[in-house]
């Protein structure tokens, strides 16, 4: 099981306020973390969102076959007892689980927090597929892209990804309460939605305090952390 986190030096801050409990989460039941900080392509901050494309990707490509959560910068482990060996325990049979993104189709998830199952032929057939999705984008159009929905976004992509991989639908699973927004059992989201920048920290910072209390003073995780600050 390895987690991963993204952010540039914008939404860095946002990282910082929740990913602590990502660390000690992945100190306590053996898990690896991964961080990368910056923005793997594109130039504006707002590109760091496509990271987790080319990370993946990256996994794939170096035949890592074991589960992976993706959260976003925003998103917080609110359980840090929560068993997630035993409740994955029954599903090496999905590709992809993720919460609803509050549209009809069984392809529409929240990108924002993801577990991916890349032992699974189709979970790694979705992350090549969203990352030629990706790639259909052109540096020309990424660079001229200064606003969010300028170009389509990450979730778009895998929207598209996912409708376009042979057998995803029977391999997804679309969970409502404990990956994502802020009723997430497990793991919890301060969505765009909460306000600006400085609002979403401050909410991320209470939620992780209602949640689990002080920051803990245990030791690291088993982590890395990789940078990349070129546009």
């Amino acid at each position: 099981m390895l987690f991963l986190q993204s952010a540039d030096a914008t939404y860095r801050p946002l990282l910082e306020a929740g990913s602590w409990t990502v660390r000690e989460y992945c100190a306590r039941h053996g898990f690896e973390y991964r961080c990368h900080l910056g923005i793997v392509r594109g130039c504006y901050p707002w590109h760091a969102s496509y990271n987790r494309i080319p990370l993946l990707r990256e996994l794939v490509e170096s035949g890592y076959l074991g589960w992976v959560c993706y959260l976003d910068a925003d998103a917080f482990v609110a359980d840090l007892d929560f068993d997630l060996e035993g409740y994955l325990s029954d599903k090496s049979h999905l590709a992809i689980i993720a919460a609803p993104g509050g549209r009809p189709g069984w392809w529409a998830m929240n990108a924002g927090v993801l577990l991916i199952n890349l032992g699974h032929s189709v979970g790694r057939s979705i992350v090549l597929t969203w990352s030629n999705c990706f790639g259909e984008i052109s540096d020309d159009r990424l660079r001229a892209a200064k606003s969010w929905d300028d170009i389509p976004n990450d979730q778009g992509l895998l929207h598209k990804a996912l409708q376009r991989t042979p057998g995803a639908e029977q391999a997804t699973l679309l969970q409502r309460g404990v990956l994502n927004y802020l009723e997430g059992s497990f793991i919890k989201q301060v969505l765009r939605t909460h306000g600006t920048l400085e609002q979403r920290i401050a909410l991320l910072k209470s939620q992780v305090e209602k949640s689990i209390g002080a920051r803990s003073d245990r030791g690291p995780s088993q982590e890395t952390v990789s940078y990349n600050t070129k546009p």
